[in-house]
This record gives structure tokens, sequence and C-alpha cells, in this order.
């Protein structure tokens, strides 16, 4: 029997993210992640069902609530070039994607296909939807 790994049972994986986001831009150290992931869950128990979030995962409002609230200027530029345009496709949006990635040290890309945040589909083919959201994050 395979032992469960994190995201197998909860929908943290948003946390995870931001989080780790956080270090890469930031170049935030690990009593400061920690203290950040700490901030987030006291963030979402106080203005979310925090239970809900554990079962389900994180809508896009909420993200961007933590980014606001709780990250704040830790990442100071936040960008989401195809929220007005989600059917761009999968090929020009990876290209954009990854020359973004090679034009600093310091840049993060938070992903969010479909529904709350995981990928139900194969990576090649997912489905998008008004809620999926491609974010570029630098410092």
């Amino acid at each position: 029997m395979k032992p469960y790994e994190q995201g197998a049972l909860d929908g943290l994986c948003a946390v995870y993210s931001i989080v780790n986001a956080t270090r890469i831009v930031s170049g935030i150290g690990e009593e400061e992640a920690k203290e950040l992931f700490k901030g987030i869950v006291r963030y979402l128990e106080s203005k979310k069902d925090l239970g809900k979030i554990l079962i389900e995962g994180i809508d896009l409002l909420t993200i961007g609530g933590i980014l606001g609230e709780v990250v704040g200027d830790r990442i100071k530029d936040r960008y989401m070039p195809f929220k007005q345009n989600p059917d761009t496709p999968l090929d020009e949006f990876w290209t954009e994607m990854m020359n973004f990635l090679s034009n600093g040290d310091r840049r993060a890309i938070l992903i969010g296909v479909g529904g709350p945040m995981w990928i139900t589909g194969p990576l090649s083919s997912p489905s998008r939807t008004n809620r999926s959201v491609f974010s570029t994050l630098t410092g």
C-alpha cells in the first residue's frame, strides 16, 4: 500500500504554491516561510470556512485575498496575463510562460486550471473555464 502524499487528502496545494512562490520571488528563509504558512492558515480561518477549504481547495478570490492581505509586499508585482483571454491556445500560453521565466531569476508562476487548484485531465489538454487563472509573480 502506497502512503498518501500532501494534496491527496487535502486542498492545501494553493497554500503550498503561494508559500513556495514567495520563497522563490522574495528569497525568504525557512522560518519566514513557516510564519507565512501560519499567517495564511489564520487568514483562511478568519475569512473562510477552513474545514471546507481543507477538503475542497481554495477559489481564485481567496487566493487574491491571501496575496494581497498576507503575502503583501513580499511579492510586489502580480500579473494575470491570460485572465481576459481564457481561450489562449496551450502552445501560446506555454511559450509565454517559458519566456517569462527565462527573463529573470526571481520569478514564479501560479497556475490554476479548471476549477479548484488541481488538474483533472492530461496536461496536454487541460479544460479551461472562466475560473482558470495564470498569474506571474516577480519581486
